[in-house]
């Protein structure tokens, strides 16, 4: 790390453009503090593909999807790919979490900051933010959302929304019936993609789903049965057994959890 301290700054930008886990574990080493896993570059290239407009991430908790959601949002403000962002969780809460920390990068992490030239503008509040990216000299509006709130209709400044992050939207509740998955059904691509600026517009463009699966007919499974959809599975385990992520559970670890489960009739 200290070699690439001392690489000018253009460099280091151009590198982590290329690079996301270099991007991720340089300029958030607190967040990202173990070795990156190898299903990192699998979640890189989908997000990275603008042809792939509509993505889902069906993963194990545990996984760390929200904190690589919540990068590859930093990422789209550092390099100005978007304009207006939404994270969209089952509840306004959730998201208020993420938008915090996006708020702890601009005001606290200097060397993110200043590289890219980002600083709080206008708006700074729990449920609303604008980031001002001093290179681009743009204003870039970051919201924190309900699955139920207003997600329809929304245009900041005759921009629409460009990214699009629902994160565990569902939960217990929202599955536990068919009527209630197809409200979120409704909801979700009824109102809210809908609301995604169009590629003439916006080519990178994109909305992004993470879930932790709840049964076989809830939201992530909708989305797999979509061909407009492109959804990602990784579950704890490869195939031959083995932890996908050694140096976060280990395989001993997660076959221990998985007994009790299976003990407890919970698998």
């Amino acid at each position: 790390m200290s070699d690439l301290v001392q690489l000018p700054v253009s460099e280091i930008v151009a590198l982590a453009a290329a690079d996301d886990d270099f991007y991720c574990q340089h300029f958030f080493p607190r967040t990202f503090r173990q070795k990156m896993p190898a299903f990192s570059s699998q979640m890189n290239a989908v997000m990275n593909d603008p042809s792939k407009r509509y993505v889902g991430f069906k993963m194990f908790r545990g996984s760390s999807k929200t904190t690589r959601i919540r990068a590859r949002v930093s990422k789209h403000i550092a390099y100005a790919l978007s304009r207006v962002v939404m994270f969209v969780s089952n509840s306004q809460r959730h998201s208020i979490y993420s938008l915090r920390w996006l708020k702890k990068q601009v005001e606290f992490n200097t060397q993110w900051a200043n590289t890219f030239g980002l600083r709080k503008g206008g708006t700074w509040t729990e449920e609303c933010i604008e980031i001002y990216h001093g290179v681009e000299q743009i204003p870039i509006t970051v919201l924190a959302l309900g699955i139920t709130g207003q997600v329809r209709g929304i245009n900041i400044d005759d921009y629409r929304p460009d990214l699009i992050v629902l994160d565990d939207p569902d939960n217990e509740e929202t599955t536990a019936t068919p009527e209630q998955r197809e409200k979120t059904t409704d909801l979700v691509f009824g109102a809210l993609v809908k609301s995604l600026a169009p590629p003439s517009e916006a080519p990178h463009a994109k909305v992004l789903l993470a879930q932790t699966p709840f049964n076989k007919f809830d939201l992530i499974a909708q989305c797999e049965n979509d061909p407009g959809w492109h959804v990602v599975t990784l579950g704890c385990f490869d195939t031959r057994g083995e932890s996908v992520w050694p140096e976060r559970f280990s395989t001993e670890f997660l076959q221990g959890e998985k007994a009790q489960h299976i003990r407890m009739n919970k698998l």
